[in-house]
Parts: C-alpha cells; structure tokens; sequence
C-alpha cells in the first residue's frame, strides 16, 4: 500500500527482487487484481489500517 518498488521492498525484507516479484504476483492473483494500484485499492478497503497519524 506504500508503493514501494520491488526493489525496496527487497531491501526491506533482505531477499531479492525475484521473489518479491513472485510474491507480488501471487497475491494479485488471490485478490483477483490486475496491478497494484488495484491491490492497493483492495487492501485499503478489506485490511485494518495500523498506520498511527502523527500529534500536531
């Protein structure tokens, strides 16, 4: 939901790009997405948010 790239994503996590992709793939498949803006769409509406908003 972040839109970080496979890249980053594999940074994160320390595997590579490969799997990320792979990874990527199969969930836009079980949520029946086309690409990620759809999944990300999904996501927002189907999964609790566990973002905290920063105090002014």
């Amino acid at each position: 939901m972040d839109g970080d790239s496979n890249k980053i994503i594999a940074r994160k996590f320390d595997i590579t790009e490969a799997t990320v992709k792979v990874h990527v793939k199969a969930i836009l498949r079980k949520i029946q997405a086309k690409n990620r803006t759809q999944a990300a769409i999904w996501a927002a509406s189907h999964l609790p948010s566990n973002r905290s908003t920063p105090n002014s």
